[in-house]
């Protein structure tokens, strides 16, 4: 259930489906936040009631994705490398 919320939530924020070149409009930046500040929230969630004991999911109710995207959204940024604006100001 956490890829349908996951597909509906990305179709929200205008990044599914699969984006298409050229990409007018769109940074890396934007898009990592974008994907950073997906509102993920499982079906156990949902119908998990207070007092219920321990359940599957974490107290975010999104089973950890969120911290996951936001992981590999931190490595692929910090890959990145390419035009920096600083390479000019030595100049």
């Amino acid at each position: 259930m956490i890829l349908g919320q996951l597909t509906k939530t990305c179709r929200k924020k205008g990044i599914w489906p699969a984006l298409h070149s050229p990409y007018v409009g769109i940074t890396l930046v934007s898009l990592s936040r974008k994907i950073a500040n997906l509102e993920l929230l499982s079906l156990c969630y949902y119908l998990s009631k207070p007092g219920d004991g321990p359940s599957s999911y974490n107290g975010s109710g999104d089973h950890g994705l969120q911290d996951s995207l936001r992981d590999e959204i931190n490595s692929i940024e910090h890959k990145i490398t390419g035009l920096d604006l600083k390479t000019f100001q030595k100049l």
